[in-house]
C-alpha cells in the first residue's frame, strides 16, 4: 500500500517537472528580445561581439530610428545585438532587470537608456566588476563605470528653444506667462528648463509637467493639457519632448480653442507634424536623429572592445524645423524625384 502512494506520489511530481518545464520553455520563449539581428552569423562565420541593447519603448518612433543605426553599424561591424525596449509604468524596473540579465549572460557589452538611481548605479557597479563595458543613452549619470554616454546636449537644446520663443515673444508682444516644459522622469529636464527660462531673461514660469501615460501618448497628453489649462490660466506656450505628445498638445489646445494664442514647440519629424509647422499650427518642431544615436552607440562599444579611443561624451546634434525648413525640405525631395525621372 504504502509502495502504491510512494509510486504515485513519484509519478505525480515527475509530471509536475514536466509541466513546470514546458511552461518555463514557453517564458523563455516569451522573453526572447524583440530583434535579434542574427541573418548571416553562424558557428562557422561567428560575429565578433555579442552587445546587449536595452531601451526606453515609449515612443515607438524613438525606437525605430535607433534601430536603424544600430542595424547600419551592426552590419558594418560584424556585431550581434539584441534589442529589448520597454514601456509602461514599471519601465524602469524592467529595464533595470534587464539590464542585470544582460550582466549575468556576460555579453560583450551593454547600451541602454539609463536612469539615475541607486539601484541603477549598483548593477552598474556590478558590470564593471564582471568586466562588462556599458554605454548608457539619453540620461548622463554621475558614475565612472560607464564607458561613454551618447545623447543630444539638453542644455544647448534649451538655448535654441528658448531663443525662438524669445523671437515668437518679440513680435506678438508677450513679456510674460507660463510655458508648459513636457519631462519624462529623467534629470536632464532640468538643464532644459534652465537654459530656457535664461534665454527668455527670466521672465516667464517654466513649468515641468511629467507626461505619467503608460505609453506617454497622444490621447494622455490631451488630459495633461486640459488640468494644464485649468490651472494656469496664463499659458504661453508648450514644449513637447516627443512626437506623440506634440500631437495630443494640438488636438487639446484645438478644442478648448486655444491654438491662437499659445504656441507649440514640437519634437519629431512624423509627416503630420510636418504639416503642422509647414500650416504654421505648430511654431517649429525639434527632431534629435536617432538613428545616429543608434549607430554611435554600436561604433563607441566596437572601438572600446578594440581598444580604441572612445569619447566619454560624443556630441549628438538636433535639428530644428520651422516653416521655411520644411517647404525647402518638401522642395528638394519634389526636385530629386523630377531629376529622377529625367532623360
Amino acid at each position: 500500500m504504502h509502495k502504491k502512494i510512494l509510486n504515485g506520489m513519484a509519478i505525480f511530481l515527475i509530471g509536475a517537472f514536466i509541466f513546470l518545464g514546458v511552461l518555463i520553455g514557453i517564458q523563455l520563449i516569451t522573453l526572447n528580445p524583440d530583434n535579434k539581428n542574427e541573418k548571416g552569423f553562424s558557428s562557422k562565420n561567428p560575429p565578433d561581439f555579442h552587445f546587449m541593447v536595452i531601451l526606453d519603448g515609449t515612443d515607438p518612433n524613438y525606437i525605430e530610428a535607433c534601430k536603424k543605426g544600430l542595424d547600419e553599424a551592426a552590419e558594418k561591424y560584424n556585431v550581434v545585438y539584441e534589442l529589448w525596449f520597454f514601456s509602461g509604468e514599471n519601465k524602469m524596473e524592467q529595464i533595470q532587470r534587464q539590464f542585470d540579465m544582460g550582466i549575468e549572460s556576460n555579453v560583450d557589452g551593454i547600451i541602454l537608456n539609463a536612469f539615475d538611481t541607486e539601484a541603477f548605479d549598483q548593477t552598474l557597479q556590478k558590470a564593471n566588476k564582471r568586466q562588462i563595458p556599458v554605454i548608457t543613452i539619453g540620461t548622463d549619470i554621475p558614475a565612472q563605470e560607464k564607458v561613454s554616454f551618447i545623447s543630444s546636449n539638453p542644455y544647448r537644446m534649451g538655448t535654441r528653444i528658448g531663443s525662438l520663443l524669445q523671437d515668437y515673444f518679440e513680435e506678438n508682444s508677450i513679456d510674460k506667462g507660463t510655458v508648459i516644459l513636457f519631462q519624462s522622469e529623467y534629470k536632464e529636464i532640468q538643464d532644459q528648463a534652465l537654459a530656457i527660462h535664461t534665454s527668455l531673461n527670466r521672465q516667464f514660469n517654466i513649468q515641468p509637467i511629467k507626461n505619467d501615460g503608460s505609453q506617454g501618448n497622444a490621447l494622455n497628453t490631451v488630459g495633461i493639457i486640459q488640468n494644464s489649462l485649468r490651472q494656469y490660466e496664463d499659458i504661453v506656450a508648450v514644449v513637447c519632448s516627443n512626437g506623440e505628445e506634440t500631437l495630443g498638445a494640438i488636438q487639446a489646445l484645438k478644442d478648448q480653442n486655444r491654438m491662437n494664442n499659445i504656441v507649440v514647440i514640437g519634437r519629431d519629424d512624423y509627416e503630420e507634424i510636418l504639416d503642422y509647422v509647414e500650416r504654421g499650427v505648430v511654431y517649429a518642431t525639434v527632431v534629435v536623429e536617432h538613428h545616429k544615436i543608434g549607430y554611435k552607440a554600436i561604433e563607441e562599444m566596437v572601438k572600446y572592445k578594440k581598444g580604441a579611443f572612445v569619447s566619454q561624451y560624443p556630441d549628438m546634434s538636433e535639428t530644428i524645423l520651422q516653416r521655411e525648413d520644411v517647404l525647402r525640405l518638401r522642395q528638394n525631395s519634389v526636385d530629386e524625384i523630377g531629376g529622377d525621372h529625367e532623360e
